[in-house]
């Protein structure tokens, strides 16, 4: 996309007027879906037009990003999406319908956190069923321990992808038709499909990834982190979302222990000070 918006132009001719004007055509011009463009979308499309600029700038093919002083659009968060128990039945019940790799590779985004990026370009090489563990082959960044620790399987995990590994045609887990690999944009229409027939409305795959973050809510922030691939915990706190029933258990503990200590607020050495 970006080679055909500036094809004609060198590197050094992407200034930032022309940048903006991709920007502010980008945000206007409807998906393939004919849907609204998500500004979220956009500034991922600056972000990578300007990593390439950076780049470019490193080999001094430039003297600088044009980017820098580019804006990024206004995107507010979209709100928290919790999968509720009988719609992550009626989704599977929907996905099962087909194409054959739906349905395992929701489940495998519930039960192993992995983005569906990179659940599509999931190898058998990258299942270590002696140390059961499973390693992402791309992952979105650098230091993601993902790559070379892999994150433990679960029982269920571990059954679906020795399942998977049998029947799988070709070197990756999870492939269309004929085992061709999967394009990211048929996982996205099947998956779109799949909530559509069960009836769940303002699902995005990337909620699957949430949803697993939350589940492990009671679980230690550094271990979930962990588990998610995170390098810190700051980011992994932006997918565990708590229930209501997490706050109001967590309430009662907090009242509990309030019984079995001092209810003084100042501590003694400061009591006295005003």
């Amino acid at each position: 996309m970006l080679c055909e918006y500036f094809k004609g132009l060198t590197l050094r001719q992407i200034s930032q007027l022309s940048v903006e004007r991709f920007k502010r055509e980008r945000a206007t011009l409807p998906t393939k879906d004919q849907t609204p463009r998500s500004p979220h979308t956009v500034n991922s499309e600056l972000t990578t037009l300007s990593g390439i600029l950076t780049l470019a700038v490193q080999h001094k093919l430039i003297r600088e990003n044009p980017c820098a002083k580019v804006r990024r659009l206004t995107a507010e968060d979209a709100p928290e999406r919790r999968l509720m128990p009988v719609e992550e039945t009626a989704l599977l019940e929907s996905a099962a319908a087909g194409p054959s790799f739906l349905k395992p590779m929701i489940q495998l985004a519930l039960w192993t956190g992995f983005r569906q990026g990179e659940l599509i370009a999931l190898e058998k090489t990258a299942i270590d069923l002696s140390r059961n563990v499973l390693r992402v082959v791309n992952p979105k960044w650098k230091r993601d321990r993902h790559k070379m620790e892999g994150v433990p399987m679960s029982n269920e995990a571990r059954r679906l992808i020795e399942g998977l590994c049998q029947t799988a045609a070709g070197s990756y887990l999870l492939t269309g038709e004929r085992g061709r690999k999967l394009k990211r944009p048929r996982s996205i229409t099947t998956f779109r499909k799949a909530c559509a027939r069960a009836e769940i409305a303002d699902l995005r795959f990337r909620d699957l990834r949430h949803e697993y973050g939350s589940r492990l809510g009671d679980v230690n922030l550094k271990k979930i982190a962990r588990l998610m691939g995170h390098s810190n915990t700051r980011q992994t706190e932006r997918y565990v979302h708590p229930t209501d029933e997490g706050l109001l258990a967590a309430t009662e503990i907090a009242a509990r222990k309030t019984t079995t200590r001092s209810t003084r607020i100042v501590p003694q050495r400061l009591s006295g000070t005003g």
